[in-house]
């Protein structure tokens, strides 16, 4: 249930921003970001405990830094973020 408290919203904030200005997404650099984003989240990093941990955030704050509109950058971030244990299941 928590999760669709989340997503639904943030998902239709996305999609009327993506509506507005659909030239602001319409970049062939976002797929880039997107990739590299979900190749670093999918690379183990050894630690002693057991937590997971991922480098992605200095790319998510570089895309938030480069893109002015939250929406972009959060739609990079969204698409972006994956994690090992999803492709388990």
């Amino acid at each position: 249930m928590y999760e669709l408290v989340v997503a639904v919203p943030l998902l239709a904030w996305l999609g009327f921003h993506i509506y507005r200005t659909p030239a602001q997404f319409a970049r062939p650099m976002l797929l880039t970001w997107v990739i590299a984003i979900m190749i670093v989240d999918l690379l183990p990093v050894p630690t002693n405990v057991s937590m997971r941990f991922s480098l992605s955030f200095p790319l998510q704050l570089a895309v938030a830094l480069i893109y002015a509109n939250p929406a972009v950058a959060g739609a990079i971030a969204f698409l972006g973020t994956s994690d090992l244990r999803e492709l388990r299941r």
